[in-house]
C-alpha cells in the first residue's frame, strides 16, 4: 500500500498481487521485460495509480525498493510525509 498526501488530502493506493513475486525478489530481467511488455498496453504508467506503483516500484529499475521508491517520488514530484 501507497499512502501520499495529495494537495490536503492524504490517500491510500493498494498495488500488487499478494503472494506473487516481481522483480525485487527473484531479480530476472527476462521476466520484467515480459511484464514491462505484457502491462504496457493496459496500463497508465504516467499517473499516480495502481499500475505506475506497481510498474515503478516493483518491476523498477532497481532490484531494491527503496531506490525505487525514491525515484518514483522524484518521477511524480510526490513529499515524503
Amino acid at each position: 500500500m501507497f499512502v501520499y498526501k495529495d494537495s490536503d488530502k492524504v490517500k491510500a493506493i493498494h498495488f500488487g498481487s499478494l503472494g506473487a513475486s516481481t522483480y525485487l525478489e527473484h531479480k530476472d530481467k527476462k521476466k520484467r521485460d515480459n511484464y514491462i511488455k505484457r502491462h504496457a498496453v493496459n496500463e497508465d504508467w504516467s499517473s499516480v495509480n495502481p499500475g505506475s506503483l506497481s510498474r515503478w516500484i516493483l518491476w523498477g529499475d532497481h532490484t531494491d525498493i527503496e531506490t525505487n521508491l525514491k525515484d518514483y517520488l522524484k518521477k511524480f514530484n510526490i513529499k515524503k510525509y
